[in-house]
């Protein structure tokens, strides 16, 4: 470690403001930073250049890592079934658990970095133990794409976004003469452009089985296009013809189901491939809350534990879609969470 430095921190670097904001803040606080970029799909080749020079701009070193065939495997691929069989996946969770924490710890332990950072809005807690907690900013709040962080990352993690608000980080990032500054809000799925998903899993070969909108009772409503255009509480895009504004309640085989909006939200959900926290005490007494999607919308819950396993029961209802993760929080702390059976 340099004289006067509180330690090398390997921090990944998109080329966006908040990665850049995170850069500086960072090195305000005496840390030494290390850049690093991973090349996730083909679409990440185009930002290689704006990298280098958000880097040249920041006044740091910048690596960069082609991690495309992990990405595809461990993301694209699950991703692309998952739609196939009617499933919603969450992409950003898997590749945060799978990718690119896993490709940023690896880096550091490279270039023997003692820390890692990422320009993520959400805050590390350190209680007995490490916590992913909230950020300030409730809108771009992203703890619940954080959760399945182990502690090993936990405890090496910095999150310099977490205490501020979107729009300080721009306005920091005009004062700079930041080239993002002006960058507009990176789209929802990277590795897709237009977000339109079903037409991504057909173009690389993946397609649903195409079969009937049903109501409540099985009263066939028409046909539809194939399961992997459609998730559970999708109103657009259905083509169904009805006096009632319909919704997908669920997918069950190649019956996609519709009803109104007051059958949808649920009152208990059963979560597989499970992640707890092992220092949190849990408790009937703790007043629970849960995200059951990428939103800044709580809901009151009791999280009942049985082997590894979690079913939350819900005071106030929510709509919830196969596939996507609930997250459990205890006040701002994540606790628990796991992908929605």
């Amino acid at each position: 470690m340099k004289a006067g430095l509180k330690g090398k921190v390997a921090l990944g670097i998109s080329g966006g403001v908040d990665s850049a904001i995170s850069c500086n803040l960072l090195k305000a606080s005496g840390y030494e930073v290390c850049g690093f970029f991973c090349i996730m799909s083909e679409s990440h080749l185009g930002d290689v250049s704006k990298v280098r020079k958000a880097a040249d701009e920041l006044s740091i070193s910048i690596d960069i890592a082609d991690v495309r065939n992990d990405f595809k495997n461990s993301v694209i691929i699950p991703f692309a079934e998952s739609y196939s069989k009617g499933i919603t996946p969450n992409p950003c969770v898997v590749c945060n658990e799978k990718v690119k924490f896993k490709s940023l710890l690896e880096y550091s332990e490279q270039i023997s970095a003692d820390y890692i950072a990422t320009g993520h809005y959400a805050r590390v807690i350190k209680n007995n133990g490490c916590f992913i907690g909230t950020a300030k900013d409730p809108d771009k709040d992203q703890s619940y794409v954080l959760y399945r962080l182990p502690q090993r990352v936990l405890s090496r993690l910095i999150l310099p976004l977490g205490e501020h608000l979107k729009s300080d980080v721009v306005k920091m990032a005009e004062l700079s003469n930041l080239s993002s500054a002006s960058d507009p809000e990176s789209q929802d799925i990277c590795f897709i452009d237009g977000n339109n998903h079903a037409e991504f899993i057909n173009g690389i070969g993946y397609f649903g089985v195409r079969g009937n909108f049903v109501d409540n009772d099985g009263r066939i409503l028409g046909k539809h296009k194939g399961i992997e255009h459609y998730t559970v509480g999708q109103r657009r895009g259905l083509g169904v013809s009805s006096d009632k504004r319909l919704y997908v309640r669920k997918i069950s085989g190649s019956d996609v189901v519709l009803s109104e909006i007051e059958d949808l939200p649920v009152s208990e959900l059963k979560l597989t491939d499970t992640i707890i926290n092992p220092f949190h005490k849990f408790s009937e007494n703790n007043n629970y809350r849960a995200k059951t999607r990428y939103s800044k919308n709580f809901y009151r819950c009791r999280p009942k534990l049985n082997d590894g396993s979690i079913t939350v029961y819900f005071d106030n209802k929510p709509v919830a879609a196969p596939g996507q993760s609930a997250v459990i929080y205890w006040g701002d702390v994540v606790v628990a969470g796991g992908i929605i059976k």
